[in-house]
């Protein structure tokens, strides 16, 4: 990603994923990660984002991803990216997500 490109093509803003669940359980930090964490906020606002696996302990990729982004500078509140999976209802995804969101708020 060229960042200072996507500011003068008009990008008012970013958001940077910062890792994710995988299929099988474990968290990853996305490839890209600490290069864009490191370049973006040079040209445009810029948040973080993870994304959810309902299927994986949400207290761990809660854990993880703070971990990821606690010393970034962002401008934009971090924000989780949940999407049905692995046959899961909205229901089971919602009380997984709220694990997770519970977790990343405390101090």
């Amino acid at each position: 990603m060229n960042w200072e490109t996507a500011k003068l093509q008009g990008a008012k803003f970013a958001f940077i994923r910062a890792g994710f669940a995988g299929s099988s359980p474990g968290c990853y930090e996305d490839s890209q990660f600490a290069r864009n964490s490191t370049q973006a906020f040079l040209y445009i606002p810029v948040g973080f984002y993870w994304f959810f696996r309902g299927t994986t302990d949400p207290i761990v990729q809660a854990d993880f991803f703070c971990n990821l982004i606690e010393d970034k500078l962002w401008e934009i509140y971090p924000v989780v990216d949940i999407e049905l999976q692995e046959n899961q209802t909205p229901h089971q995804i919602r009380i997984q997500a709220e694990k997770f969101i519970q977790e990343s708020l405390k101090d």
